[in-house]
């Protein structure tokens, strides 16, 4: 079977053609992409997931694709073999099976680990992306050399009347795009990278992003093991090395919101939140001092405090919070005094 049979045969396969500025992304695409989609239990969606990256408009000799299967219970390895075997394209795609699952974090390490392009991008395999959204992306990779981070803008798509339909910005912040097109301004970036307390900010998620592989490498910006919060403990640390970021108001990643993403159904425990904010205290920067405490106060309160009852279950988890409330106490008081 042809590709073309196949992307035929699929009726929610969405894109956005419309750039808003075309001749950004006239520029020579040479440089090898590097997808790299976890899989786990996705067998409803995952074949939307794969013709959408098979009908990339970059040039797709210069596009490798890793799916890892997060040793799935139902049948989308199998799924993702068939449609492999029968692809006919210049994409080099490849499945790579766990042998026990260990999270959507260590599925994307072993996608770096294994992939050998100059830049990375993250697919939840729920989710698709639009045909242009790699030469959107790449365009401002080649107008800024070497820069970091490219991000993109996402679309939310949900069912409306038994119908897939494109609905609202998934990000807020895209609303009104006022960021610039690009900024070497590590300050500013690292204040809009890994909070939300500013007005303005960049996406936490890893997806619908072009990311510079060796900037994962050098900076060793693998993804932790923790089930809940690892999107927020990455960004953290991404914050850290981050040197630039390119901007684009083009739709480059659709989010499927018809289901619950299959990413997100991991479960969420205060006793993998606890880890994240225990994680980022060790590694505090004092660039963002003040903004990391409030962030480690936000997640106790909404991801580990609410979920603890008096059951000697949560006994080491509320001494725990209380070390970590003592040390933010702590901190903002040196940092009010620092201030003076």
């Amino acid at each position: 079977m042809r590709i073309k049979t196949v992307l035929e045969k699929s009726p929610h396969n969405l894109s956005d053609n419309t750039l808003v500025n075309k001749t950004v992304y006239e520029s020579k695409q040479d440089f090898l992409i590097s997808i790299i989609v976890p899989v786990f239990n996705a067998s409803r969606w995952i074949e939307r997931c794969f013709l959408s990256i098979a009908k990339q408009k970059y040039r797709n000799r210069n596009i490798e694709c890793f799916f890892v299967d997060d040793f799935s219970q139902d049948d989308s390895a199998q799924i993702l073999q068939n449609l492999i075997d029968k692809y006919d394209g210049e994409i080099k795609f490849a499945l790579i099976r766990q042998n026990k699952n260990c999270g959507a974090g260590e599925c994307r390490n072993v996608g770096i680990r294994n992939s050998s392009g100059e830049y990375v991008v993250f697919v939840d395999a729920d989710d698709e992306i639009p045909d242009n959204s790699l030469l959107i992306l790449s365009g401002l990779a080649q107008k800024y050399k070497n820069v970091d981070i490219v991000q993109g803008q996402a679309q939310q798509i949900k069912i409306d009347n038994g119908e897939l339909v494109k609905t609202d910005y998934y990000d807020a912040f895209f609303e009104i795009f006022t960021f610039p097109e690009y900024t070497n301004k590590t300050a500013w970036i690292r204040k809009r990278m890994p909070f939300f307390n500013l007005n303005g900010y960049i996406p936490m998620t890893p997806w619908n992003k072009l990311i510079r592989r060796q900037f994962i490498v050098e900076n060793n910006l693998y993804f932790s093991n923790i089930r809940s919060g690892q999107d927020l403990l990455w960004n953290f640390f991404v914050s850290k090395y981050i040197k630039d970021i390119a901007f684009t108001a083009n739709f480059t990643y659709l989010v499927h919101r018809e289901h619950i993403s299959v990413i997100a159904q991991k479960q969420r425990t205060p006793f993998n939140r606890i880890l994240v904010v225990e994680e980022m205290l060790r590694n505090i920067n004092m660039e963002t001092f003040a903004d990391t405490l409030r962030t480690v106060e936000r997640e106790l309160n909404i991801f580990v405090i609410p979920y603890m009852d008096e059951s000697g279950e949560f006994d080491d988890l509320r001494k725990r919070v209380q070390n970590i409330r003592d040390v933010v106490k702590q901190g903002i008081s040196e940092a009010a005094e620092f201030s003076q």
